[in-house]
């Protein structure tokens, strides 16, 4: 985890970086999972605050752990969400968005896309 409080206009905006580890393995998925969970535990004192959380979680918008951490922090919210089939992850069959960045309901998106290679 890497953090940036960035002040604009006298207001902070707390900026997170993660990169959690890649579940290859069994141990690796504990790890990744531990990781969002403490991440989760380092959030909560966030509340009420600009935040922007993004980075590579290894973990897609479906699964357990992704929506198991965000329903622990309600008040961030997946810029993903509503913007139609995208990706971030291709193995060349399977295509699913791996990279996430959320925002606290305080902070109003005006555009998002994902950047091609």
């Amino acid at each position: 985890m890497i953090q940036a409080d960035i002040t604009i206009q006298n207001k902070v905006l707390n900026v997170i970086v993660v990169h959690p580890y890649a579940p290859t393995h069994t141990a690796d998925l504990v790890q990744r999972n531990s990781s969002l969970n403490q991440l989760n535990q380092r959030l909560k004192v966030y509340d009420n605050r600009q935040v922007v959380l993004m980075g590579d979680f290894n973990t897609a918008s479906w699964s357990w752990s992704y929506k198991n951490f965000l329903l622990s922090l309600p008040w961030l919210r997946d810029t993903n969400r509503g913007q139609g089939l995208t990706s971030t992850w291709n193995t060349g069959i399977f295509h699913t968005i791996i990279d996430h960045m959320l925002i606290s309901s305080n902070i109003s998106l005006q555009k998002s896309y994902i950047v091609d290679d």
